[in-house]
C-alpha cells in the first residue's frame, strides 16, 4: 500500500511539473495582444455573407487604415497581407496571383506596449476591381499573438 501511495505522490508531482507555464516564464499567462480599427467600418453583403468589416473605396482614392495596437508585454511586429478575395475564396483557397490584384505583404517591427498606426494605401492604374482581404496579425516579444483582424474591401471604379 506504502508503494502505491508514493507512486500516486510522484504522478502528481510529475503531472504538475509539466503544466505549461506562461509565455513570461511564470505560472501567469500573459493576454495575447489586441489589435483595435479605428477606422469606420461599414456593414455590407461580401459572398452571399452581410458582414460588419467592409471599407469600400474608389480605386482612384486613397485608402487610410488607423489601428491601434497593445500588449501586456512589448511589442514584436505586425503584418499587413492583402490579397484578391475573388471569387469569393476561403483561406486555403487561393486562387491564383494575377498582376492585375491588389497585393500587400509588409511587416513593421514595433518597441513598447502600445502603439497607434496607420496604413495608406495609393491604387495602381490597372487593377482588378471587387473583394479583397486586408489582414493584421501581431505578435508580442514573448511570441504571442493577437487574434487576426480581417478586412473587407471592396475596390470600386
Amino acid at each position: 500500500m506504502r508503494q502505491i501511495l508514493t507512486l500516486f505522490a510522484v504522478s502528481i508531482l510529475a503531472l504538475s511539473a509539466c503544466r505549461k507555464k506562461g509565455n513570461n516564464g511564470g505560472g501567469n499567462q500573459v493576454a495575447a495582444p489586441v489589435i483595435t480599427i479605428q477606422t469606420q467600418l461599414s456593414t455590407d453583403t461580401i459572398c452571399g455573407e452581410e458582414e460588419d468589416n467592409v471599407l469600400k473605396v474608389s480605386v482612384r482614392d486613397t485608402l487610410r487604415v488607423r489601428f491601434s495596437l497593445k500588449g501586456d508585454v512589448e511589442l514584436s511586429q505586425y503584418k499587413i497581407d492583402v490579397h484578391e478575395n475573388q471569387p469569393c475564396h476561403h483561406h486555403g483557397e487561393m486562387p491564383p496571383a494575377d498582376e492585375h490584384f491588389w497585393h500587400v505583404s509588409k511587416v513593421v517591427n514595433l518597441s513598447g506596449t502600445h502603439y497607434e498606426g496607420e496604413e495608406i494605401f495609393v491604387f495602381e492604374d490597372g487593377l482588378t476591381l471587387g473583394n479583397y482581404h486586408l489582414m493584421i496579425k501581431l505578435i508580442d516579444k514573448n511570441g504571442n499573438e493577437a487574434p487576426e483582424t480581417e478586412l473587407n474591401v471592396v475596390l470600386l471604379d
